[in-house]
Parts: C-alpha cells; sequence; structure tokens
C-alpha cells in the first residue's frame, strides 16, 4: 500500500511541476512589428553570396529564442536583397548576421505594423559587413535600448 502511495504522490508532483501554462504570456494583443533586414552584396564579383542569420523574439515563456536561416545564391542586378520576419512588440527582438561570401553591408529597419498610425520605427541603422565578419543587433522594447556587437 506504502507504494501505491508514494506512487500516487511523486506522479502528482511531477505532472504539477511540469504545468508551466501558468508562465505563458498570450502574445496576440502585442502590436505586431517588422524586422526589415536589406543585406548588400559586392557590386564587383560576379560570384555567388552566402550569408546566415539568426532572428531573435521573445516568446509567450519569456525565453529569448532563435531562428536560423542560411541565404546563397546568386548575385542579382541590384546587387542588394531584403528579408522579411513579423515579431511581436514584446521584450526583446533583433538578429545576427553572418557575413560568409559576397557581403559587404546591412541595414536593419524595425518598425511597427499594427497598433501606430504612422508605422513608428525604432531601429533604422545602416552597416559594414564584409566577409567572415558577424554582428547581433537586438532591440529591447521594454528599455528602448539597442545592443550592437
Amino acid at each position: 500500500m506504502k507504494k501505491y502511495q508514494l506512487f500516487l504522490l511523486l506522479t502528482f508532483l511531477l505532472l504539477n511541476s511540469c504545468n508551466s501554462e501558468d508562465n505563458f504570456i498570450d502574445l496576440s494583443p502585442f502590436n505586431d512589428f517588422m524586422i526589415e533586414l536589406t543585406v548588400f552584396f559586392n557590386s564587383n564579383s560576379t560570384g555567388n553570396y552566402k550569408f546566415d542569420t539568426e532572428y531573435f523574439k521573445t516568446n509567450g515563456f519569456d525565453q529569448l529564442i532563435t531562428e536560423p536561416a542560411s541565404f546563397e545564391g546568386s548575385m542579382p542586378s541590384n546587387h542588394q536583397s531584403t528579408f522579411f520576419k513579423v515579431v511581436k512588440e514584446y521584450k526583446k527582438v533583433g538578429v545576427k548576421i553572418m557575413a560568409i561570401d559576397n557581403i559587404v553591408g546591412y541595414k536593419l529597419r524595425i518598425s511597427a505594423i499594427s497598433g501606430y498610425p504612422d508605422g513608428e520605427t525604432v531601429v533604422n541603422i545602416e552597416n559594414n559587413l564584409y566577409d567572415n565578419e558577424e554582428t547581433t543587433i537586438i532591440y529591447n522594447f521594454e528599455s528602448n535600448e539597442l545592443f550592437i556587437n
């Protein structure tokens, strides 16, 4: 009988300790923001380009999560490409860019697509970034601080 009670007690504790629904924050009421990343390619090259990114966002469990992506291909005629990612106006968002081949710079813009009448822009930067270099840009909605590394 004692083993049965111990089993029930351990099962109850295990099931209750694994339930994190109470810690979840519904992000649907938060405004939508667009991360707009434009990557500039070497205009003196006719070869292929290649770079990696990691998009950052805070999820409903208050965890900063990353979503990696890799891009490569033939050089476009305008020597640039723009990529978009929608995030919520919640805690921290950003991107890490890792230049691999034929990259010379980037422009990053984070702006509202809902909840603001004029599409408020919170980040608008442009910098050089060459092959084998990387940079991380994170914006904190709570403190309005921008981190660039």
